[in-house]
Parts: structure tokens; sequence; C-alpha cells
């Protein structure tokens, strides 16, 4: 926000305390009548905004420092509970007369008698005396073994949160506050340094830090908001702001430019770290070098077994292979067909490879062939 004379504060920083003191301002009593209740004196005082001592209720709030923040930039909202309590049913009259009493039966007075006596004669009865209970310092068990703490009970007891001097609250308070430039009270700067500084500390110390005209303060009410002195900062332009807004933006698309090289750099190394290493692929290439010589071996005994078939000859034998493999598949699916329907028109439910096997029929499978890729 832009600087102005000593105390004097801008305008952003005079909204952002009245949004402050608006949300922790309690909600004023309601006196909506009822039907058929008779309103008291209790209810018209609470419409006028008193409670039934004569204080207002808005000098009665208790101290919102005392609060716990509700997580709110400015500080904790209103609750409902103010509300449900002021339209208690405790504070309307019953129009209506008390009943008339009636007079007992002599029956009726006496089984009340009876359930009088029920009582007095149960509370007469001595009572057990309890167990005694073992205490926790007590070492003595079952066995004679002692009860010791666990250790994990011992390390979080040792983990609490060590709690800082006023003379070591007061250099880390007064940065936060210049840091985030906005007002705060106590219970906010409490609640925001994860409660490393007690709450009576941070009023101590804010309030040491504004008499000292280190940090300006805005009393509203109970409230008191603490921020920076506006001064020390300097006045900016609209052009400015536009060039700020821009070197941002420019610095958006560098990040998302280096994020996006690194991500396909994690990628690329999660695909290298799955390959072989150099050790994996020198006795790899060891390995297909000596299948490699000993196939150049077996081609060049191949070769030197003799001369090679006649033409002729070879395509004949081929022709006539492949005649009978013809043969072989129009016999199979024959086989198959017949077997399929006399398997359709039993009552019992067998399968193709069971009942070939009971009828004694060899399959293709059971020979350890297949008709595709079988060379004689």
């Amino acid at each position: 926000g832009a600087g102005g004379g000593d105390g004097a504060v801008d305008a952003d920083m005079e909204a952002a305390i009245a949004i402050a003191a608006a949300a922790e301002t309690p909600v004023s009593a309601r006196g909506s009548a009822r039907s058929g209740r008779k309103r008291t004196a209790v209810n018209y005082a609470a419409d006028a905004g008193y409670d039934s001592s004569g204080v207002s209720v808005s000098q009665s709030v208790a101290d919102p420092s005392e609060l716990a923040d509700s997580g709110s930039e400015f500080g904790p909202a209103a609750s409902d509970e103010d509300d449900a309590e002021e339209d208690d049913d405790d504070d309307f009259a019953d129009s209506q007369p008390p009943p008339a009493k009636r007079n007992k039966t002599p029956a009726a007075a006496a089984a009340e008698g009876k359930k009088k006596k029920a009582p007095a004669a149960a509370a007469a009865k001595p009572r057990a005396a309890p167990a005694a209970k073992k205490s926790k310092g007590s070492a003595a068990s079952v066995g004679g073994s002692t009860t010791t703490k666990s250790p994990a009970k011992t390390a979080a007891k040792a983990k609490k949160v060590k709690q800082l001097s006023e003379k070591d609250a007061t250099p880390v308070i007064f940065e936060y506050v210049q840091k985030q430039n906005r007002p705060y009270n106590a219970v906010q700067v409490f609640e925001n340094l994860h409660k490393t500084i007690k709450l009576p500390t941070c009023k101590k110390v804010l309030d040491k830090l504004a008499d000292a005209d280190r940090l300006k303060i805005k009393v509203n009410g109970k409230q008191r908001y603490y921020y920076p002195d506006q001064s020390q900062y300097t006045d900016v332009s609209a052009e400015a702001v536009k060039e700020a807004e821009a070197v941002v933006k420019a610095k958006d698309a560098e990040f998302n430019e280096w994020n996006g090289k690194a991500i396909a750099l994690e990628r690329q190394g999660d695909s290298m770290s799955k390959e072989l290493t150099d050790e994996e692929l020198h006795a790899r290439v060891a390995t297909l070098e000596v299948e490699n010589k000993e196939l150049a071996e077996k081609v060049a005994r191949l070769e030197g077994l003799g001369q090679s078939a006649d033409p002729e000859k070879k395509k004949a034998l081929v022709a006539e292979v492949n005649k009978w493999k013809r043969i072989w598949k129009q016999r199979r699916t024959t086989v198959v067909d017949v077997v399929d329907g006399i398997l359709e028109s039993m009552e019992t439910r067998k399968t193709r490879d069971q009942f070939m096997e009971e009828m004694g029929l060899e399959t293709d499978a059971s020979a350890g062939v297949e008709l595709r890729t079988f060379v004689p």
C-alpha cells in the first residue's frame, strides 16, 4: 500500500482492520416473540442490548485476544452459540397457571408408602468393599515383574515444543509482522508462529514494540491490532505494478519450461535405470559371440556334407508333402465335426479331448506335431 505520514494508516490497512473487527463483533441479542409465551423483563432487556445485570452486551464481550484463531486472516468469526443461548426457553414465563393438587386416595397413599420404604431398606444393606486399585507408581505385579514405560512415550514427552523467552521472541515477532505487512492481534501471532511463543509473551512483546514505535497499533474496542509503519514503504505506481506482474509472468513461464525439462530428464533416468549396466552389456556381448561362433561352425559342417539336391527332385518332394498335409487337414476337420455332433446329442457333458481320449483317437497335441510347422 502507499505510505502515509507519522502514525497515519493507509486506506487498505484501515479496511483490513475494519473487516477483522467486524468478523469478531458478537451477534446482538435477538428478541423475537413466540406465540403462546409471556415475555419477561429479561427478554426486553436482551432486545435493548443489555443482560440481566444491566451491563451492555457489547461491553460484556470477552477479550477476543483470549479466543483461538479460527483460521481466517483477521481473527475468529462470530459463533452461533450466542444466538442459541439468547433463545433459551428459560427466559420465557409460562402463561398457564400451575395445575391444582388432587387429594390422594387411601390405596394410592399406601402404595406410595411402600415405594418409599423399599429404597430405605436397600440403602441399609452393607456394600462390599471395592477392590484395592494398584497405583501407577507401584512396582508390584503378577509374577514379580515391574512395569516400565515404553521408549516411544518417553521420546514423545521429550519432543515438546520449546517456548522462546521474551528476549528471543522480540526479533521473531517483529520480523514476522514486518514481513507479512498486515494487521494482526496477539492471538493471531501466537497461532501463526505455531505456539512457539506463549500468548502472554506475545501480548507483552507486541505492546513493547508499539510503545517503542517500532510497530503501529490500532485499538478497536477491546481489540488491539499491530501492523508495520506504512511510511517506510514507498508509493507504487500503476506502471510499476504492471511491470512487476510482467516479470512474475515471465518467471512463471521460465519455471514451467525448466520444470518440463526436469520431468523429461526424470523419465529418461527411470528408463535408463531399467537397462543393462556396462558390466552386464560386456557379459552379454561375450555370450553372443560364443553362440555366433558355434552357429558358424555348424553351418560350415553342414555345407561340407556333400552336394545339394536336384532342384526338380526337391520340387516333387515338396509337392508330395503338401498333398499329404492337405489330406491330413481334411481328415482332422472331418473327425472334429463328427465328434462335436456326437457331444451335442449326449446327455452327459464331456469335452472334446475327454471324448477323443476315451475313443482312442489320436490328436496333433497327443502326437506332439503341428500341421502348420510340420516338416518331414
